[in-house]
């Protein structure tokens, strides 16, 4: 039993529908449907990319500061 189909088939059940994770399996199959994995993804830049990012940025900040112009650091993840 795979388990998509297996969640599928204990949903169906909740709805009334008493179906085994085989059958989903199988109707999506004649449907055309297929079950896919998510995967996650590499980045792709390299690091030494991504260090010269955060050189850029600190190089803009200092620029900005010596306007007496304002600058925000916002840090974000994934």
């Amino acid at each position: 039993m795979d388990r998509a189909t297996g969640k599928i088939s204990v949903e169906l059940c909740k709805a009334g529908m008493s179906v085994s994770p085989n059958t989903v399996g199988r109707l999506l199959k004649d449907l055309n449907y297929s079950l896919r994995v998510n995967h996650k993804k590499v980045a792709r830049t390299s690091p030494t990319t991504r260090d010269r990012q955060f050189e850029y940025i600190a190089e803009l900040k200092q620029v900005y500061l010596a306007e007496d112009l304002p600058v925000v650091s916002v840090d974000t993840k994934k």
